[in-house]
């Protein structure tokens, strides 16, 4: 009897359900009651569904551009009406005007692309689109661009800089001595005719501009460097080259060339190499440039961190400052007679077809070499002569037409 009366209530169950009006379906029009059972409007359910944002320009998260304009494009998916987007620059929505008049385009794409073309910030931009369909409200991922305008370079060439001004030399090596005590050397005064051969037919040094001296006593070397500082102009650049024996005294740290009247129980007629810095800064030159085959004074040089970059407003800019500095064979004992460092520097610069070489890259390329080839390690140094006005330029060697 009991089961009898269980069957009886789940059938009265199932009659009363039946007969349910049908608004109360009405009420979700995502499904319906047909027959006694439940329909799911699939339509319906989908245009809920938010949209799909997918960027197509930029195509990265992170880009960088000189343009103040960027056109940007992305791929929108929705299954109901879009009923709007914005465009946020930095979480700032653009205005109405910046915004109106999105239009959907066919193709280039699985579903539609909108395209706007947006004014860039200075600096970063984070980009974000916003769309909203019958669902709501969605946000794409962000792009940043980076905007860097393009900068404006107003500097003269080097040529135009350098066109009011000339380009001196004075070229020393010492080979015989007349102390017969000092060691004569076979190669500087050599070398230094190559040098003087390589300036004046290569580059911008015209042959009336350069002192060649030849085994010059130590009054010679004065009453020339007293000519040059009366001669050369600030619009001038001067280039101060020497070969020939140098000594190093570790007592008083200090460095000396010697002359060819140099006596080697006598410092009487040494060159100081403090002297010379003196010289250096009283000739008011834009640049200037010593070239040492000898110790020089570690004392009054400093060397400073090399900038490779050759790029033309780099250049331009290198130019522009003055600069007092000097490159040298790098040893403060004995340098041997048969130069490495004097080889390869007269060999990079017939090689050379930039029409502009500063003197830090032609150290730099001839640095790896010296110390690689030479018989006692000599490293080559390149800095500023201290006290003597450098202003953080370089002297340029510019290549004849």
């Amino acid at each position: 009897m009991k089961n009898t009366n269980i069957y009886k209530c789940s059938f009265l169950l199932i009659i009363l359900f039946s007969c349910l009006p049908r608004t109360i379906w009405s009420q979700t029009p995502d499904v319906e009651a047909t027959s006694g059972s439940i329909n799911i409007d699939i339509q319906a359910l989908a245009r809920k569904k938010m949209a799909v944002v997918s960027w197509m320009q930029p195509g990265k998260n992170v880009i960088t551009t000189q343009d103040e304009k960027y056109l940007l494009k992305a791929c929108i998916k929705s299954l109901s009406k879009v009923a709007g987007i914005k465009i946020y620059v930095n979480n700032q929505a653009l205005n109405d005007v910046a915004t109106r008049g999105l239009k959907p385009k066919k193709g280039q794409c699985n579903g539609k692309y909108y395209q706007k073309e947006v004014s860039l910030l200075k600096g970063i931009n984070q980009i974000t689109l916003e769309v909203t369909n019958l669902a709501g409200k969605i946000v794409s991922e962000p792009r940043i661009i980076n905007y860097l305008p393009k900068v404006v370079d107003t500097l003269p060439t080097v040529a135009e800089q350098s066109k009011n001004g000339q380009y001196y030399a004075l070229i020393v090596g010492i080979g015989d001595y007349t102390d017969a005590s000092i060691e004569d050397l076979s190669n500087p005064v050599k070398d230094a005719q190559q040098l003087y051969e390589v300036l004046t037919k290569e580059y911008n040094f015209e042959s009336k501009n350069v002192i060649f001296l030849k085994n010059p006593t130590r009054a010679d070397l004065v009453n020339t460097l007293d000519g040059i500082q009366k001669m050369v102009k600030e619009n001038d650049n001067f280039l101060m080259f020497y070969a020939g024996h140098g000594y190093w005294d570790k007592r008083i740290n200090t460095g000396y060339w010697l002359p060819a009247d140099a006596k080697k129980e006598s410092t009487a007629n040494w060159f100081r190499n403090s002297t010379m810095r003196d010289y250096i800064a009283s000739i008011k030159s834009k640049h200037t440039l010593l070239i040492a085959d000898a110790c020089f004074s570690g004392g009054i040089f400093q060397t400073r961190g090399l900038i490779d970059n050759d790029a033309p407003t780099a250049i331009k800019e290198l130019y522009r400052s003055p600069s007092r500095t000097a490159m040298t064979s790098g040893s403060l004992s004995e340098v041997p007679d048969q130069s490495v460092f004097l080889k390869y520097l007269i060999k990079r610069l017939k090689e050379n077809q930039r029409d502009y070489l500063s003197a830090e890259k032609l150290y730099s390329s001839i640095k790896e070499k010296v110390i690689g080839e030479s018989p006692n390690r000599q490293r080559p140094k390149y800095g500023v002569i201290s006290q003597a006005g450098d202003e953080e330029g370089d002297f340029i060697f510019i290549r004849k037409k």
